[in-house]
C-alpha cells in the first residue's frame, strides 16, 4: 500500500525539491513527485526554522530536534495520493537545511490511513528523527545506512498495519468479538 517513500529539501535557489524517493509497489510521476515536495515543505521557511538552523551550525550548542508532522491529500489529473511526512531541520551537505520525510499511497487507501494515522506518524516521528541524528552526526554516508537499514525496518513495521480490519481495530476485551 505504499507507493512511495519521499526524501525533500528546501533549495535556497529552487525552493523544495526531491533528494531522493524510494519506490513502493508503483511509480510514482516525476510532477508528483515534485507536488509533494512543495506539499511537504509548504510553509516551512519561518523565524522557527532560522532559530533551528543557528542551533544546528552554532559548534557550542545542541541542536533542537524539532519534528512537524503533515498530512496531505492531494488531487492530480495524473494521480490522487495522501502525503504523511514528517519536516526538520538538520545538517545536510555541511550545511543546516530543511527537509522533509514523507510516504505516499493512493487516495483509495484514506479511511484506512484514517483510522491507523496515529501508528504510522508515530512510527514515520521515530524514522524521522533517526534520520535527522545520522544526517547531523554522521559524515559517512547517512543515506545509505538509512536505505538499507532503518527504511526496511520501518516498513517491515507499517505496512501490515493497512491489513488490520477494521472491525479487529475497534474491538476490545468488554466488546463482543468482530465476526461471530
Amino acid at each position: 500500500w505504499i507507493s512511495g517513500i519521499i526524501l525533500t529539501l528546501w533549495d535556497n535557489i529552487l525552493g523544495p525539491r526531491v533528494e531522493y524517493i524510494w519506490h513502493g509497489f508503483e511509480e510514482i510521476p516525476l510532477e508528483i513527485e515534485q507536488i509533494c515536495s512543495r506539499h511537504l515543505l509548504a510553509g516551512e521557511m519561518n523565524e522557527e526554522f532560522n532559530s533551528s538552523v543557528e542551533s544546528i551550525e552554532s559548534p557550542n550548542s545542541k541542536p533542537t530536534f524539532k519534528i512537524d508532522s503533515k498530512f496531505h491529500v492531494i488531487h492530480h489529473p495524473l494521480q490522487h495520493i495522501v502525503v504523511v511526512g514528517c519536516a526538520f531541520s538538520s545538517k545536510y551537505r555541511n550545511s543546516a537545511t530543511r527537509l522533509a520525510l514523507g510516504l505516499i499511497t493512493p487516495k483509495s487507501n484514506i479511511q484506512k490511513l484514517i483510522q491507523i494515522h496515529s501508528a504510522v506518524d508515530y512510527r514515520l516521528t521515530i524514522l524521522s528523527k533517526k534520520l535527522q541524528a545520522l544526517l547531523h552526526y554522521s559524515d559517512d554516508s547517512p543515506l545509505s545506512y538509512f536505505s538499507s537499514t532503518l527504511l526496511p525496518e520501518f516498513v517491515y513495521h507499517v505496512s501490515p498495519l493497512l491489513e488490520i480490519d477494521q472491525k479487529e481495530s475497534f474491538h476490545t476485551p468488554n466488546s463482543s468479538p468482530p465476526f461471530h
